[in-house]
């Protein structure tokens, strides 16, 4: 169920919010060894060094164990010299010799601000610098609200795909006086630090040039894909006065955002150059359509019904009296994949289709009644002209557009091994229990886990909910007494005979001022460490025999994607399986198709590369929802919704996770499922025997929701509605029609 905090319950929308980005704390081990990029389960790619190396004091942990390329990537090395004559690339000048200004002077807002001496196609950077005035000089501190916002861009619109983003974590980043350049602060450590570029574009080659003004510290180049995860990490050493070339080259051009910075809190790292060659643009030219006044309008068609009012930042589509007011271009495609991304509000909605009187076979919701709404869709282009447009939803209306991209998805197929797939499926014991409580002391005790086991649990659920424990505390400052408690909960149901499933309950990042988590690209960095120490901690505590799972996330919902599952989910579902693997081969993982806790996340949905090929596919049920949930979150009086269904109603909702499952052998478990306690009698009962009927006709683990949670779901209080005041706890002996259900049902656990 949605995450719940000190047994109140939330809505779901209220729980996606975190507050306050948090970077990590990484512990660095140090070697003397020859400078190497670490991808691919270490993979060696050596740097350029235009300094000879016989003064640079390298090092270079094992980050292989957390940070492998997802897709397989290999990385190779790109020289200073090919860098500067590849056509299309772009070089930034951060010294003060060559046009920046020095910390004494202020930075401009209007015009050029790097010089056009030793660049290569340098930036127009009108209207783009924020500037605070530091102790120490001036900082680069772009915020941005949404992708593109047109509010403060780096480049040209439709021209120059170039940095967008310039992002200064705690205001560190500073100018230097004399001829030096942007300091670039702390990498990963206690407080976020480090200078992150986010391009408008992905990448197919980047380069930087870095300095040292302090000796002795551990220099960190981080490298993005366009959902966040971090591809791979690269670590040196920069003797002071020594400058390092560092340049990679991405074959099918996943670089998207690239983090550079310390491993301590010395601001001793200087990006002197940055250089970069943007991937190539699929179809016409631009592809990036903005409708910032008239001129986003060139080369655009509308048809007569549609009224159309520019504005400097968005275009406005009007409907008069016609399902068909809308915008539309011609635009042409070489075949393959593609993600269509968009801002937009009111009754908008993006379609690509052959023709304009056809069908579209792409089809993209930005409706938003107030506020802007950024999502994205990937398609499949069958090659030549296609047609975009974009329409009111209705006879009447507005569509508010700001804008439209549409790039290259690169993609790396993988075989599908089924009969390892089936191999595994039939070793994997079947588990029947109920989803854990949470409290703020993290230890649950023996007595909860032996109370499980006394009513036929064979395996319990322990929902993990770091950021709520942490509350007003640095992340990574709580997260060790944390893990501590959770892994004495697992040892103690363990010794009740229990199996655990690990349940990351909650998104393991903080996010201010209610960002969008999902769209922060420190996100995949944050989950695969949480789950490398998960990990870790299980195996030298030698409880892997204990897991029966590692469940990634918890019901991962973005309600701005939505009826969708956050496109961000899968590729970084994939890296945490890569990252568990390298720590432990042969854990069971599970993986939440969402959106949420729903089913549909099946449709579509192929087996995620494993090379263990033991990954569960898992969902939750709570359907007929005006039944189950009774009024929830709202509890300020129950709906008193009936259950008058049958079986095989039940089943229609199961019927995606049914399909998956016969085109694929893959187990199949349900998490969470539960009606609450003042739903009417016997309907509860009834709706209880039919479904665990259904799991068990299937074959599908399952755990009730919840042991001792939130009083909605307690099957030892009676069906009062009271959800403020419930009432007390029913002795065993006496235990409801619901306690009853679910209590037959675990004996089976019990049969020879």
């Amino acid at each position: 169920m949605f995450p719940q905090n000190n047994h109140t319950l939330v809505s779901k929308s209220a729980l996606r919010s975190w507050r306050s980005l948090l970077w990590i704390a990484c512990a660095l081990v140090t070697a003397s060894v020859h400078a190497q990029l670490t991808v691919n389960n270490a993979v060696p790619v050596t740097a350029i060094d235009p300094a000879g190396g016989a003064t640079i004091s390298y090092q270079n942990p094992n980050w292989s164990t957390s940070f492998t390329n997802y897709t397989g990537e290999v990385f190779s090395a790109v020289t200073a010299a090919t860098m500067g004559t590849t056509p299309g690339a772009n070089v930034l000048n951060f010294e003060t010799a060559n046009g920046f200004p020095a910390a004494t002077q202020s930075l401009t807002s209007s015009g050029t601000a790097f010089s056009a001496s030793n660049t290569i196609a340098p930036f127009a950077i009108a209207n783009a610098l924020a500037t605070i005035n530091t102790s120490t000089g001036y900082s680069i501190g772009v915020q941005y609200a949404t992708f593109n916002s047109h509010n403060n861009i780096l480049g040209v619109p439709n021209a120059t795909p170039g940095v967008f983003l310039v992002h200064d974590r705690t205001a560190n980043d500073t100018m230097t006086s004399g001829t030096q350049g942007l300091v670039a602060g702390e990498a990963f450590g206690t407080d976020p630090g480090g200078t992150l570029l986010t391009f408008g574009r992905n990448l197919s080659q980047f380069g930087v040039v870095l300095n040292a003004n302090s000796l002795g510290t551990t220099d960190v180049i981080a490298l993005f894909d366009s959902n966040g995860v971090l591809m791979a990490k690269y670590t040196i050493g920069i003797a002071v006065g020594h400058p390092l070339y560092f340049g990679v080259k991405s074959p099918t051009s996943l670089i998207r955002s690239v983090w550079v910075g310390q491993s301590t809190a010395t601001n001793g790292l200087i990006l002197d150059d940055v250089a970069f060659v943007p991937a190539p643009a699929p179809g016409q030219a631009p592809i990036d359509f903005t409708f910032n006044g008239s001129a986003g309008l060139t080369g655009w068609s509308h048809t007569s019904s549609a009224t159309l009012t520019t504005n400097p930042t968005y275009l406005a589509i009007t409907a008069n009296n016609s399902w068909d007011s809308k915008i539309y271009r011609g635009i042409s495609l070489q075949a393959g994949t593609y993600t269509l991304t968009g801002t937009g509000s009111g009754s908008n909605i993006v379609q690509i289709s052959t023709s304009l009187s056809n069908s579209p076979y792409v089809q993209l919701n930005l409706g938003q009644a107030s506020g802007w709404r950024t999502d994205s869709t990937t398609f499949t282009a069958p090659g030549g002209t296609l047609y975009l447009m974009v329409k009111v939803n209705g006879a009447t209306g507005t569509a508010n557009i700001e804008f439209l991209d549409i790039s290259a998805t690169p993609t790396t197929p993988y075989t599908i091994n089924t009969t390892a797939l089936q191999t595994q499926k039939n070793t994997l014991s079947l588990v029947r229990g109920m989803d854990s409580t949470w409290n703020s002391s993290v230890v649950l005790g023996s007595a909860y886990f032996t109370e499980l086991k006394s009513w036929g649990c064979n395996v319990v659920r322990l929902q993990l909910h770091p950021v709520t424990y942490a509350g007003s505390q640095a992340f990574w400052t709580a997260w060790p007494n944390y893990l501590s408690g959770t892994i004495q909960n697992i040892q103690q149901a363990q010794a009740a005979g229990l199996k655990v499933v690990i349940d990351l309950h909650e998104m393991p990042l903080i996010e201010s001022g209610g960002a969008n988590p999902w769209t922060d690209p420190a996100l995949g960095n944050q989950f695969a460490l949480v789950w490398q120490s998960i990990a870790q901690a299980v195996v030298s505590n030698n409880l892997t025999s204990a897991v029966w799972g590692y469940e990634l996330l918890n019901e991962p919902i973005d309600t701005a994607q939505l009826p969708n599952v956050p496109r961000q989910w899968l590729p970084m579902a994939k890296n945490l399986v890569n990252t568990i693997r390298t720590i432990d081969p042969n854990t069971w993982i599970i993986y939440d198709v969402g959106p949420g806790g729903d089913f549909g996340g099946f449709t579509n949905l192929t087996p995620l590369p494993d090379a263990s090929s033991r990954i569960i596919y898992s969902a939750h049920f709570y359907n007929p929802e005006s039944f189950c949930l009774q009024g929830i979150p709202n509890t300020g009086y129950p709906q008193g919704a009936h259950y008058s269904s049958t079986t095989t109603n039940l089943a229609t909702y199961l019927a995606p996770a049914d399909t998956f499952q016969a085109a694929w052998p893959v187990p199949i478990y349900i998490g969470e499922f539960s009606v609450a306690r003042w739903s009417p009698i016997p309907d509860s009962k009834n709706w209880l025997t039919d479904i665990v009927a259904l799991l068990e006709a299937r074959g599908w683990s399952w755990c009730y929701f919840a042991w001792e949670e939130y009083n909605a779901w307690d099957l030892n209080r009676d069906s009062s509605f009271t959800p403020t005041n419930p009432p007390a706890y029913l002795p065993d002996t006496n235990r409801t029609d619901r306690g009853t259900v679910i209590y037959n049902a675990l004996q089976k656990n019990n049969s020879p």
